[in-house]
């Protein structure tokens, strides 16, 4: 929740202080009357919160449960279900008022708050996703490295340093977001004091934009196009192999490249649900143009999507993964007689082979 996220009031150059003045407006009305967005987006806020919740919280809940679950990918795959967690639980509640009320009713604090927890909640996701890439890389490219008796360690001093990291890069917004009044009367969550210069704002939204966008996804497309070339030789290779020895690589080939699909369909669902975000506001602070109803209606949707994606890991881990599946059943529908006879082996270490055959 960065600038203008407020519905009912309309908002000037020189009210805002002018914290973009090549922005102009065209006299329409902020609240955008007649297009929806302050009945839709509180409906789309509560079904996120709703979703979420239930979701992470029940992926966190399986992997803790069943001692098979705890492998390397499907404890970063926590760890992101951590973060999410924490930004739907803590900051979806108090972002869905800005649609409600006409002002921030929650007073200096919670604004440095709220948008603290944002920052190290996006900082996770991304930094966990690079994580998980990073490990898909080293466990397909670089099988012999990455079979070392402290991956467990290695990978728990990974999360604390995500942690750590993102912790760090929210900690300007603890000092640069805060109240402000307009007409004496109306108060927001602002980015920056007014004493601040213009230029903070380009910097702030553009050091965002590298770090929690542009370089991770950098980082995550060399990892898959090197997992690529080692599975395109791999199955090359493997198609010359003698016939028993090949069938049991190509299994391996194909339980690999199952778990690089599932990781890779999460990055590129964060990298969709992000971007707009991102390319609002680049807008609002470098471009030359007027706040209008589109660029409303732009802003609401993408700031939906950020939330969104908050909730979408579990779902699409359910549908892609049966061993998920396999295990939100038992965890939750464990009186189904035919969802215990097919989950038998959760609790063993040889049936997770879509995850833990590596």
């Amino acid at each position: 929740m960065d600038t203008m996220e407020y519905q009912n009031t309309t908002l000037t150059v020189n009210e805002t202080v002018n914290y973009s003045s090549n922005i102009t407006y065209d006299g329409t009305d902020y609240e955008c009357s007649g297009c929806g967005v302050e009945t839709v987006i509180p409906v789309v806020f509560s079904f996120v919160f709703i979703v979420g919740l239930i979701g992470n919280g029940s992926l966190i809940y399986i992997v803790c449960r069943y001692k098979s679950m705890r492998n390397i990918p499907n404890i970063l795959i926590t760890n992101l279900a951590v973060g999410d967690f924490l930004l739907i639980i803590i900051c979806v509640p108090f972002t869905l008022t800005i649609y409600a009320f006409p002002n921030w009713p929650y007073g200096d604090t919670v604004c440095k708050v709220n948008e603290f927890l944002q920052t190290v909640s996006l900082g996770v996701s991304v930094f966990t996703l690079s994580a998980l890439s990073i490990e898909r890389y080293s466990t397909i490219v670089r099988p012999f490295h990455s079979r070392h008796r402290n991956a467990l360690r290695r990978t728990l001093i990974t999360i604390v340093t995500i942690w750590f990291t993102s912790i760090a890069i929210g900690i300007p917004d603890l000092f640069s977001y805060h109240t402000i009044q307009i007409d004496h009367q109306t108060e927001f969550c602002w980015p920056y004091p007014v004493t601040w210069p213009r230029w903070y704002g380009r910097a702030h939204v553009t050091v965002r934009f590298l770090l929690f966008y542009v370089l991770p996804l950098i980082n995550i497309t060399w990892c898959y196009i090197a997992i690529a070339r080692a599975l395109f030789w791999v199955t090359k290779h493997t198609d010359k192999a003698p016939k028993v020895d090949g069938e049991e690589h190509k299994g391996d080939i194909k339980t690999r490249q199952k778990i690089a699909k599932v990781i890779l369909s999460l990055v590129v669902i964060f990298g969709i649900c992000w971007l707009p975000r991102h390319i609002y506001l680049i807008w609002f602070f470098y471009a030359l143009g007027h706040y209008s109803a589109f660029w409303q209606i732009f802003k609401s949707a993408g700031f939906a999507l950020c939330f969104i994606n908050s909730c979408l890991n579990p779902v699409m881990l359910y549908f892609l993964s049966k061993q998920f599946k396999y295990a939100y059943h038992r965890a939750f529908c464990c009186h189904c007689h035919c969802q215990r006879t097919a989950l038998r082996g959760i609790e063993s270490d040889t049936p997770l082979q879509f995850i833990n055959k590596i």
